[in-house]
């Protein structure tokens, strides 16, 4: 079985009645590339582009691609362009086009499913960004009758325009055609298959989601499709392309740069140890009294640094020059090792002024290996109770919401705010508590823990996104 297909994008006419289709070629290259993830090689694509897209180049051309069809063979043909009606024809209007002069300069789609027909090709789709008239879904649904082995997928509906997005660059329904085939768009895909029913449920539901987002003057744009004889059949198997994305991720199992490990402990003030009976709580937060909290914990702070100091060099066997110290100061103190810091820190609560919160860290992780090993577990196995990530670039929360609800995954719940300043996941095998925001994930236990357990945690979380087809929470696409 071999794939073709031909791509056609027409941004600039040399007729100026027909109006300029913006980002056109970008959604033709952006698709041609798609594709070939998907077996479609180059040496089996036709690619034509504005002044290379003339009536005579693209029928001949097109001929000659569709006559190599076999039997066992895949056609795919995109169009991007205007396109006008005349004598009952609906009509492409390629480069030169002159639709009111000649009408019949145009490609007719009764012509390519004509040639459709007489090829051996038994699957063939169609998928048609057309700006301008269109024939009634009724008379349309007629003439792709006569070509029962083509589905054709259609960016508006009758009456309706395309529209394209300057945010985006690209045309909004070439756009999540796009992320549906590059596998950007779980709710496109049926456990990671994309098919044709579940490509046109996705592109009739985002297409007027984007729109809306676009533009606030109630513009519609309706997609809708018509399927072959052959029903709901398979477009793309992203299966492979998801599996292999999930490796790359994984590369570094353990741990990742960015992963932080936390502890945090609200205490009374009184039970710091250099309290004293003569003192008087504090009632309000300020700087002076978070320097009087930093002034009676000081001598508990250098306990801790003198203590974490040496089990570090002993545990790692690192010399003096290895470990760099500082503090007890303004509440706080470090320790740097070549592999990460240790950090300690007291604060007066921000909403219970009588109360002080102690914040253990251990971040800027060097060399992960060194985090996961024996001799961390000896100097830290019971301190920290989160681990979190600091993530590699913003999400759209919104976005990654949508995609958790339309994935339906049965391991996986989430709750979020009205607002969408969080939202809290709940999957199937994890005991903790994981808060996703914009620029951070934190999986948090509801007691302390050994490191060991914290990252599997923190790796259970990657495995049941992964394996939802969901985007891969702190990697880069």
């Amino acid at each position: 079985m071999k794939k073709f297909a031909a791509l056609i994008a027409i941004e600039k006419y040399t007729d100026p009645d027909l109006a300029a289709v913006a980002f056109a070629r970008h959604d033709a290259e952006a698709l041609s590339a798609a594709l070939a993830q998907h077996g479609f090689a180059p040496a089996d694509q036709l690619l034509l582009i504005d002044a290379q897209a003339t009536k005579t180049s693209i029928e001949s051309k097109l001929k000659k691609t569709i006559k190599r069809l076999k039997e066992d063979d895949v056609f795919c043909l995109f169009f991007v362009g205007a396109g006008y009606t005349s004598g009952g024809q609906w009509l492409l209007a390629a480069y030169d086009t002159q639709p009111v002069d000649e009408p019949q300069t145009g490609i007719a789609l009764e012509w390519i499913l004509a040639e459709l027909r007489r090829s051996a090709g038994q699957q063939a789709t169609l998928l048609l960004d057309v700006h301008g008239g269109q024939l009634s879904p009724a008379e349309l649904e007629k003439l792709l009758a006569a070509a029962p082995h083509v589905a054709c997928f259609f960016a508006c509906g009758q009456g309706e325009d395309s529209y394209a997005s300057g945010t985006l660059k690209h045309g909004i329904w070439n756009y999540h055609l796009l992320q549906a085939f590059n596998g950007d768009a779980p709710a496109a895909l049926q456990r990671g298959l994309l098919t044709a029913n579940s490509l046109q449920a996705y592109l009739a539901s985002e297409t007027p989601r984007t729109l809306r987002g676009s533009y606030s003057d109630g513009r519609a744009q309706t997609p809708w499709s018509h399927t072959s004889e052959n029903g709901d059949y398979l477009l793309a198997d992203l299966r492979t392309i998801l599996q292999q994305r999930q490796a790359e991720a994984s590369q570094n199992q353990q741990l990742t740069v960015g992963v932080s490990l936390l502890a945090r402990k609200c205490v009374s003030v009184k039970n710091l140890a250099g309290w004293k009976k003569t003192f008087r709580l504090p009632d309000r937060v300020s700087d002076s009294s978070q320097t009087f909290i930093a002034q009676a914990a000081e001598s508990e702070l250098k306990q801790d640094l003198d203590t974490q100091f040496a089990a570090l060099k002993a545990a790692f066997e690192l010399t003096r020059r290895d470990l760099i110290a500082a503090g007890p100061e303004d509440g706080g103190g470090s320790i740097g090792t070549p592999y990460f810091q240790y950090s300690i820190k007291i604060a007066q609560h921000p909403e219970h002024p009588s109360e002080a919160v102690w914040s253990r860290t251990v971040d800027g992780i060097t060399d992960p290996q060194q985090v996961v090993g024996e001799a961390f577990s000896r100097v830290f196995d019971g301190m920290f109770d989160s681990i979190e990530l600091a993530l590699p670039q913003r999400i759209d929360l919104e976005a990654f919401i949508d995609m958790v609800e339309a994935a339906r995954a049965p391991d996986l719940k989430i709750q979020y705010d009205r607002e969408v300043t969080y939202c809290d996941l709940h999957l199937k095998g994890v005991e903790a508590h994981i808060r996703l925001t914009p620029q951070r994930l934190r999986i948090a236990h509801d007691r302390r823990q050994p490191t060991q357990l914290l990252i599997q945690s923190f790796n259970a979380v990657k495995a049941l996104v992964f394996k939802s087809h969901l985007p891969a929470i702190g990697s880069k696409p």
